[in-house]
């Protein structure tokens, strides 16, 4: 999944044909995008977006510390917030730095809340499902998990939720599992949405199929081929069954070959990437 979801324009048929690598072509291109807006924009809300959307391409073409040091100089040279605190959180991520973040986060966390609970008032259970929440979540459960915090990530995660992307709960499944694997407890509310998943959305369901053992990487790289995804979103798709593999290897060659080929597609922008760096190469 991507790290930054930045509102880039569709790929058009020049990018969608680019051969070397997809993502870093898409993230170029939002880029330059994004420089173009900031310029052109009229006041300062609309430059902090165009800011967001730099900052985010930056990170997601690794260079995360470029992209921290536009984050802090937009800040202070428009005089209004440039981000939320998840923002600033996966800009630190790959640094190895999201400690510095995580107050923010769960504040931002704290806040989303307790606008749920005055909203729903009971409904919204104490540590429940957080809809719409789903970004500042991810943010805190990766921030967690990088610091071996396996239990708190899992608790962090089994609260995301999106009403209308049904394919994030393949996807927390997935991480679910790839967290139990690394080290977590059992956690009962993820088992049981684990058993409960919608029909099949995108292709997040084959990376669960493969930390769970259930299918193998080929087959799962095959189906994936048959799905006919664009360009970006299937090198995206298999970095993270790459990651999810690498995840549930059981000899240190096979966890090192995979983690080979992750480097190898370099997918720029991917968590799963910056996550088999933080958690699964060799110290």
């Amino acid at each position: 999944m991507a790290l930054l979801l930045a509102v880039a324009a569709a790929p058009g048929p020049a990018l969608a044909q680019t051969g070397a690598n997809p993502l870093q072509a898409l993230h170029e291109q939002t880029l330059a995008q994004a420089q173009a807006e900031y310029k052109a924009a009229p006041d300062a809300q609309r430059r902090a977006l165009a800011a967001v959307q730099e900052v985010a391409a930056l990170n997601s073409l690794g260079r995360s510390a470029q992209a921290l040091q536009r984050l802090d100089e937009a800040a202070a040279a428009l005089g209004v917030p440039v981000g939320d605190a998840a923002l600033r959180a996966k800009v630190l991520l790959p640094l190895g730095r999201c400690e510095e973040a995580l107050p923010a986060v769960k504040a931002q966390v704290d806040a989303l809340d307790a606008g749920a609970r005055q909203l729903l008032g009971p409904a919204h259970a104490p540590g429940g499902l957080l809809l719409l929440g789903a970004e500042p979540l991810l943010a805190l459960t990766w921030c967690h998990a990088a610091s071996r915090r396996y239990d708190e990530a899992t608790a962090t995660l089994a609260r995301v939720a999106d009403p209308f992307d049904p394919s994030l709960l393949h996807y927390r499944a997935a991480w679910y599992e790839a967290l139990r694997l690394l080290g977590a407890a059992e956690r009962p509310s993820l088992d049981v949405a684990a058993r409960q998943l919608p029909p099949r959305a995108g292709h997040h369901d084959l990376g669960l199929a493969v930390v769970q053992g259930r299918i193998t990487l080929p087959q799962a790289l095959a189906a994936l081929e048959r799905r006919r995804l664009p360009p970006t979103q299937a090198q995206d798709a298999r970095a993270e069954l790459l990651f999810f593999a690498a995840v549930r290897a059981g000899a240190p060659a096979e966890r090192a070959e995979l983690l080979a080929q992750l480097e190898a597609l370099a997918p720029y922008g991917s968590t799963e990437w910056v996550m088999a760096r933080l958690l699964l190469a060799p110290r």
